[in-house]
């Protein structure tokens, strides 16, 4: 055993000192590939990070040259805003540029926001583009809820701007007169979902009804008021369209309409508002009725006078339906040739609730 140990026979390896063992000679390449490759070469997970960082960074940069091209467009639109509405078919920068605004609504959120923001801007030196820029407008207005909270602050952002943007919509269609109809109608078919919608919602009913500037939204509360806004706007500018949808909607199937129109007619279009001399007269005749009978009733010259002043009253202040008709007459007589050929209708008919507003209506012309 000893002689063993004294040849350099390792127990642990019986070829360590013997001639058949050969150790492996490490060369200066081999060592580059057994410690560089260990140093260089990335884990899985580490890989993974890297392609998703250069994913977003992909992204990133589309967005931003999204947003540029978006930018580029409106400053296009900015320079030549002196230049006057173009007719269909001549191509040119401004043309291409307006374009541009409209497709930026299939975008990122980023972009659908701009897109809902600026064309509406724009609108107007482009009519032919009034069917388009409506389109794209609803569709972006009915974007569906993010449950992420700053994905959906942005949607509603957009969805605000898109819905104020049917204001331009109704403007620059009145260039197109009667070629405007068809996209007229369906913006007031979408307008009198939106005030079903909203009515019904918890807060709907304590909105204020029609009055004061149709064409100043900022100080909309809600959606509410601005689709309020938006239908006074609308039967102002195209009230044969208006009135042909409420009335059309009666004979139908469509329930969500049938009622939004009675919203319609009954909160707003023949809604009689009370002026504020009227509420203060009201609130006057309470005060000296409680006057009267705490000191006894007032006779001789002063109460001629009194009587004297409520006859120099100003007029009572007309519903919205009777001061656009009163100076359209080929429309009121277009109204009772309408409300001749639906009351014929045995729907109509059965509908008690519609003959108040047709009776109204009836008065108006």
């Amino acid at each position: 055993m000893a002689g063993d140990n004294d040849a350099g026979v390792s127990p642990a390896n019986p070829h360590l000192g013997s001639s058949s063992y050969k150790k492996k000679r490490v060369t200066p390449d081999d060592g580059l590939a057994a410690d560089g490759d260990r140093r260089n070469v990335k884990r899985p997970h580490q890989q993974g990070r890297a392609e998703a960082i250069g994913a977003i960074s992909a992204v990133k940069e589309s967005v931003r040259n999204e947003i540029t091209k978006i930018y580029s467009s409106y400053g296009t639109l900015l320079q030549r805003s002196s230049l006057q509405s173009l007719p269909p078919g001549i191509t040119g920068p401004d043309q291409e540029a307006f374009q541009e605004l409209l497709n930026a609504a299939q975008g990122t959120l980023a972009a659908k926001r701009l897109a809902a923001r600026l064309a509406p801007r724009f609108l107007n030196r482009f009519p032919h583009q009034v069917d388009a820029t409506a389109a794209m407008l609803m569709a972006l207005y009915q974007e569906k809820q993010h449950k992420d909270a700053e994905t959906e602050k942005i949607v509603q952002s957009t969805r605000e701007d898109a819905l104020r943007g049917l204001g331009s919509v109704l403007e620059s269609a009145m260039k197109l007169a009667d070629k405007a109809v068809p996209t007229i109608l369906r913006v007031v078919d979408f307008l009198l979902r939106q005030l079903h919608v909203h009515s019904n919602a918890p807060s709907g009913p304590s909105s204020p009804t029609f009055g004061g500037d149709a064409d100043f939204f900022c100080d909309a509360i809600d959606d509410l008021l601005v689709v309020q806004r938006l239908l006074e706007k609308a039967y102002r500018c195209f009230p044969r369209v208006v009135l042909s949808c409420c009335l059309q909607s009666f004979r139908g199937n469509d329930k969500v309409l049938y009622q939004a129109a009675n919203i319609f007619l009954e909160r707003h279009l023949l809604h009689e508002p009370v002026s504020s001399t009227e509420a203060s007269g009201k609130a006057a005749n309470s005060q000296a009725a409680g006057s009267v009978q705490g000191a006894g009733a007032t006779t001789g010259p002063a109460a001629a006078g009194s009587g004297a002043t409520a006859k120099q009253q100003p007029a009572k202040p007309k519903c919205l339906a009777a001061e656009v008709l009163a100076q359209l007459p080929d429309t009121q007589a277009w109204l009772r040739h309408a409300i001749v050929s639906i009351s014929k209708d045995k729907q109509i008919l059965a509908a008690k609730e519609i003959h108040v507003h047709i009776d109204k209506l009836l008065k108006l012309i």
